[in-house]
């Protein structure tokens, strides 16, 4: 049975996700405790924190690509 409707109501779902994983991840890390204890001047540990942001920032917008990639051949050809 075909349900059809005017509304597009993947799209209201898949926004909605979104929204939702989104928020909770800017609260949960809202709600992180902070290390304010180890306050050292050290150059060494602020350029080695930076290339591990840097690397995962890179490997999380790798895996944003993909998974809107695998969206879109999903949307395109339907089974």
């Amino acid at each position: 049975m075909v349900f059809l409707t005017a509304l597009p109501n993947g799209e209201y779902a898949a926004v909605t996700l979104l929204l939702f994983f989104g928020f909770k991840s800017i609260k949960d890390t809202w709600d992180l405790p902070t290390d304010d204890s180890t306050d050292e001047n050290n150059s060494g540990s602020e350029l080695g924190e930076y290339t591990s942001a840097k690397e995962l920032v890179k490997e999380k917008e790798w895996g944003d690509r993909s998974m809107l990639a695998t969206i879109a051949l999903g949307a395109a050809q339907s089974p």
